[in-house]
């Protein structure tokens, strides 16, 4: 099974998604003010459990729930297309505020790197200025425009050394050691 550890921080952590969960990831996918760049989903919270019970299973495709660190679910967050040593980094959907949000980035960047990947990949609207200057901050550099199912994605890449740069002051931001 394609199932994750719990990745903990100090504001909170990122579990695998369970099918529990059908319901949050179902409202958060589709909230107007946090997806105007990404597709909203349609269908029931019954779909949306098969979904995620078949997503468990599927080999290269970790999905996570970021909690805050009342365990209350404020987000969404994974990596899935897995070639070789190369992931891409996305469903990344989140209600929690910008130190949490960061938090939530940082363990999961930091996760994969640590698993041996060499290169993360990031597919944004190319209109979405916001999570491109995010990405930007953590040191991902700009690869390609790529037409997409109906959108271009403004495709970002970040590999451990560009990371590493940027780690230091990143960990200092929010108050991470290590």
């Amino acid at each position: 099974m394609a199932v994750g550890p719990i990745l903990k921080g100090n504001r909170g952590q990122l579990r695998p998604v369970e099918a529990e969960d059908a319901l949050f990831t179902l409202n958060i996918r589709n909230d107007e003010k946090l997806t105007a760049f990404i597709p909203r989903l349609g269908g029931t919270v019954e779909g949306q459990t098969a979904w995620i019970k078949k997503q468990r299973e599927k080999e290269g495709d970790y999905f996570y729930i970021i909690e805050n660190t009342s365990n209350e679910p404020i987000g969404t967050l994974s990596y899935y297309d897995v070639v070789g040593k190369t992931c891409e980094l996305g469903r990344y959907i989140s209600y929690g505020n910008a130190f949490e949000n960061v938090e939530a980035a940082v363990l999961l960047i930091e996760h994969i790197f640590s698993l041996g990947f060499t290169r993360i990949i990031m597919n944004n609207d190319e209109r979405n200025d916001r999570i491109i200057r995010f990405w930007t901050k953590f040191g991902a550099e700009f690869v390609a425009k790529v037409p997409m199912d109906g959108w271009t994605a403004a495709q970002y890449a970040l590999t451990p050394d560009l990371y590493s740069k940027k780690k230091e002051s990143i960990h200092k931001l929010i108050g991470m050691k290590g």
